[in-house]
C-alpha cells in the first residue's frame, strides 16, 4: 500500500505509527457543519423502491431515490434517531462515519457544477440531512452487482486460469486504490467483502475485457478515524473478513488489506480461507454464513 494509484495523485503515504493526518480528517468533519437540517427529506427527493427489504421501515431503510433537482439518482439511508439505533453512542459513532465520508467526498463542494471526485473507486456520499426525528445519508448510487453475485453468476471458478487471473489482477489493483485514498486520510473501512463492492455498470463498457470492469465500495457506516495504540473493545465487520488483532481490540489499516487477502484468496479458490462460508461456485446456501 506504498505506492501510488492513479485515483489518488495527491494522496500522502500514512505511516500506521501516526495518524496525524486522520485527526485532522477528523476534526474537520465533525466540527464543522456537515448535517443540514431540514423540515421534510421528501421536498429534496422523491423515495422511491427499498433495496434491502429485510429492514423495517420504522427502524431504518435505505432506498432508491431521485434528487428533484436534477433527476440523478441516489440511494438515501434512513435511520430514526430513538428506534434506529441501540443506544446514543452507537447513533454519535455512525453520524461520525458519515460525516467522515462526505468530508472525503468532497462536502458541499461536490455542488459546485465542475467538481470532480478524486475517488474513483470509493462510492461518493453526497449529503448528510437531519429533521426531528431522522438523519438521512445520501449516497451515489452505484449500479451493478455486488462482486459474489458477479463471481457466481459469471461461474469465473470454471473458466480457467486465464479469465480469473486478469479479473483478480483488476479488481485487486482498483481495490487496493480505493483502500489507498481512504487510509492516506486516516480511515479504515472496517467491512470491506464481497458484498461490499459492488460492478459498476456505468463505468463498464459493454463486450470490453477484463480491464475494463470498474468497482466501487459501498457501506461506509463502519468507517472510522483509526487511533495508533487505541484498544477498542467494539468488534465492526464481518467474521470471515476480520483480521484476528481486530477480536484483541488492535484495529488499522492493515486489517482492511487482511480483508483483501481474504477475498483474493476466495477468488481463486472458491471458498472463504476461515470458518464456514459461502462458495463462489455455486449459489449460497442457508445457514452459510
Amino acid at each position: 500500500m506504498s505506492g501510488k494509484s492513479s485515483s489518488s495523485s495527491g494522496s500522502k503515504k500514512l505511516a500506521y505509527s501516526d495518524n496525524a493526518v486522520g485527526r485532522r480528517t477528523r476534526g474537520e468533519a465533525v466540527s464543522g457543519r456537515q448535517w443540514k437540517r431540514i423540515a421534510d427529506v421528501n421536498e429534496l427527493y422523491k423515495i422511491g423502491s427499498s433495496l434491502l427489504q429485510d429492514l423495517p421501515d420504522d427502524n431504518k431503510f435505505t432506498k432508491v431515490a431521485v434528487r428533484r433537482k436534477d433527476g440523478q439518482e441516489v440511494v438515501v439511508k434512513g435511520r430514526h434517531k430513538v428506534r434506529g439505533f441501540k443506544d446514543d453512542e452507537e447513533m454519535s459513532d455512525w453520524r461520525e462515519s458519515m460525516a467522515l465520508m462526505f468530508y472525503v467526498s468532497g462536502g458541499r463542494d461536490q455542488e459546485k457544477k465542475n467538481f470532480k471526485s478524486r475517488m474513483r473507486n470509493v462510492a461518493a456520499v453526497f449529503d448528510l440531512l437531519e429533521d426531528g426525528e431522522w438523519i438521512y445519508s445520501v449516497m451515489e448510487r452505484v449500479k451493478g452487482r455486488d462482486m459474489f453475485d458477479y463471481f457466481v453468476q459469471e461461474k469465473l471458478g470454471k473458466k480457467g486460469g486465464q479469465d480469473v487471473l486478469a479479473i483478480a489482477r483488476n479488481f485487486t489493483s482498483q481495490i487496493a486504490g480505493a483502500l489507498l485514498d481512504l487510509h492516506s486520510v486516516g480511515i479504515c473501512h472496517r467491512d470491506l467483502k464481497f458484498e461490499n463492492i459492488v460492478v459498476d455498470e456505468n463505468g463498464q463498457r459493454r463486450g470490453g475485457d477484463a480491464g475494463d470492469i470498474v468497482i466501487k465500495v459501498i457501506d461506509f457506516d463502519t468507517c472510522e478515524v483509526w487511533t495508533p495504540g487505541r484498544i477498542t473493545y467494539h468488534v465492526m465487520g464481518t467474521d470471515q473478513y476480520i483480521a484476528p488483532e481486530v477480536y484483541a481490540g488492535s484495529v488499522t489499516p492493515a486489517c482492511d488489506v487482511w480483508a483483501l487477502g481474504v477475498m483474493l484468496y476466495t477468488i481463486f479458490t472458491g471458498t472463504l480461507p476461515f470458518h464456514r462460508g459461502r462458495k463462489l461456485r455455486g449459489p449460497p446456501k442457508n445457514g452459510a454464513d
